[in-house]
């Protein structure tokens, strides 16, 4: 059944070009700028510049990101190979909108052109969408296998040719090989097989049949992440579980010894202040509270529709099933899916909006078929000639759009794209506006010996910008000054790993040290810096420092 809201409203389909090109330009001209997001410089980037440095693929047990699946790191490579680190950028951008061209298609067959085109505008135009779009991460490309995996799901339902079960299976796979989110894609995705098939025919053998046949596909794509990870560590999913595929040994890098972590829900109780009620509502809190760089608010927004248009959809589908009417295998299983994810990350980890990435789009899909059957529902009860319940329409869809333009605005003035773009500042200075520790990996850039090898405390694990060999766990220099029983005990140990220079973050630093250490401890400490470092640089709260004998 075709949603007649935005039929026949040519204005509202220029419009919806026209907000399309300014959001386009607009996220281009913002992406356009130096890489400055922390997990671009910790690893999305930092990794594979390694990994060119070496000439392939290697391990670095001292960077526990390198043992998570790199689809797109390694496809960022590519650019950097070649100096580059703005394209990886438009690649992530790119994502987004093979992500919004799929939210089309599945609309298009469910609805009007207009309704399609402004379904794959909101998604595009959402915060967590705009926000990821402009940075160097890989959670846009879980995103976009994610639902292709669902888009093809949903055609293999409907046309029953078993091609689309494969390309659902590739893409499932492509997912997992970007994030080990995509882990709970493919477990989500494996009952949505069975669920299915059995929906299709009633028989165990067909049923096991297209489970086995998706399970092998996607899993031969995840594989060589599977297979590089056990003959490092024998552990596939490495650091996933590693106390059950290796018990006694903690393959952990360079501090040793895995920490005993406490539960994300005591975190947020203790660290945030929340209530059990806060804790408990969380997966919907997330809906309305949002709010970037923030922990304690997810770290990211989404859009209060998102969370009431698909409920609303649900509704319907349910009055449907008391009216004895066939079920829609469609909307369940994205509604299913979305809130199933959700509820998984809600439970495993500290919630942060981008890591509920794959539930965005089916939820975008729900809030646009939502709205079309609200809409059937009111013209069918008091007819759509009405000025009231049209302008009732206009004014909600002008308010989801409008909380999506308004992030959108707000963080193109926090990125300030033109006076870098115009050549009016530099490439450093705009790194240097946005990274304070950017100064000190310059002076060790040009004045640094190349066979040094630089500890950095307290710098964020922030690495991209160093062209030296660094170690950044705290947990190390805390290792050695515990086993220390005086400056030269703590001197020995770094130099046995090979440490020259330090870069150091003094402010966490100062506070760190009074914190953690008791006073036998800070004076070891103390003495270390006096006897056996002493300062080369210091700018914007970052010190360099040479170790000497």
């Amino acid at each position: 059944m075709k949603n007649s809201l935005f039929d026949n409203k040519n204005i509202f389909l220029f419009f919806s070009i026209l907000l399309y090109a300014l959001l386009f330009i607009t996220i281009i001209l913002m992406a356009s700028t130096p890489p400055v997001d922390r997990d671009a410089l910790t690893h999305h980037l930092a990794i594979p510049k390694l990994y060119i440095e070496h000439g392939g693929i290697y391990e670095i047990p001292d960077i526990e990101f390198s043992y998570y699946p790199q689809l797109l790191e390694l496809i960022y490579a590519i650019p950097l190979f070649f100096g580059n680190d703005i394209i990886p950028k438009y690649i992530h951008f790119g994502m987004a909108l093979f992500s919004s061209f799929f939210v089309y298609k599945i609309l298009r067959q469910r609805a009007s052109l207009y309704a399609a085109c402004a379904g794959a505008l909101f998604f595009l135009s959402l915060p967590v969408i705009v926000k990821l779009s402009v940075t160097v991460y890989v959670d846009l490309g879980l995103i976009f296998f994610s639902f292709l995996s669902l888009y093809y799901l949903i055609k293999w339902q409907r046309l029953e040719k078993l091609r689309y079960l494969v390309f659902s299976a590739l893409s499932c796979g492509f997912a997992m090989s970007c994030k080990y989110n995509g882990l709970i894609v493919f477990m989500l995705m494996m009952f949505a097989v069975i669920w299915l098939s059995e929906k299709k025919v009633a028989k165990s053998k067909f049923v096991i049949e297209r489970a086995c046949l998706f399970c092998i596909v996607a899993i031969i794509i995840f594989s060589p992440w599977l297979v590089k990870n056990y003959l490092w560590t024998k552990n596939p999913v490495y650091p996933l579980y590693n106390s059950l595929f290796n018990p006694s040994d903690s393959h952990t890098g360079l501090a040793g010894g895995e920490s005993v972590k406490k539960s994300h829900f005591y975190y947020r109780r203790v660290v945030h202040g929340e209530s059990f009620f806060e804790t408990i509502t969380t997966p919907v809190r997330i809906f309305f509270q949002g709010r970037d760089d923030d922990p304690k608010y997810f770290d990211g927004r989404l859009n209060p529709f998102l969370f009431f248009l698909p409920i609303i959809s649900m509704i319907v589908e349910v009055v449907r099933y008391m009216k004895k009417k066939l079920p829609d295998h469609e909307k369940i299983l994205l509604f299913s899916f979305a809130w199933a994810y959700i509820i998984f990350v809600y439970v495993q980890t500290d919630m942060r909006i981008r890591w509920i990435g794959p539930a965005i789009a089916p939820l975008t899909v729900l809030s646009f078929i939502g709205l079309g059957e609200l809409w059937q529902i009111i013209k069918k009860k008091f007819g759509c000639s009405g000025l009231t319940i049209k302008s009732a329409f206009a004014i909600i869809i002008i308010a989801m759009f409008s909380m999506n333009y308004n992030y959108f605005f707000e963080l193109y003035k926090k990125i300030d794209p033109i006076p870098y773009l115009s050549g009016k500042i530099s490439r450093g200075e705009y790194i240097q506006n946005q990274r304070p520790e950017y100064s000190a990996y310059q002076y060790i850039n040009q004045k640094v010996d190349r066979n040094a090898k630089i500890f950095g405390l307290f710098v964020g694990n922030r690495r991209y910008y160093c062209d030296r060999p660094m170690v950044t766990d705290e947990n190390v220099f805390r290792k050695f000054t515990n086993n220390a029983n005086s400056a030269k005990d703590i001197f020995n140990n770094l130099t046995n790993i090979r440490i020259t220079h330090f870069v150091v973050g003094e402010e966490l630093y100062s506070s760190w040290l009074s914190g953690v250490f008791d006073d036998d401890h800070q004076k070891i400490i103390l003495d270390f810096w006096r006897l056996h470092a002493r300062l080369i640089f210091r700018a914007y709260g970052y010190s360099v420092y040479e170790i000497i004998k």
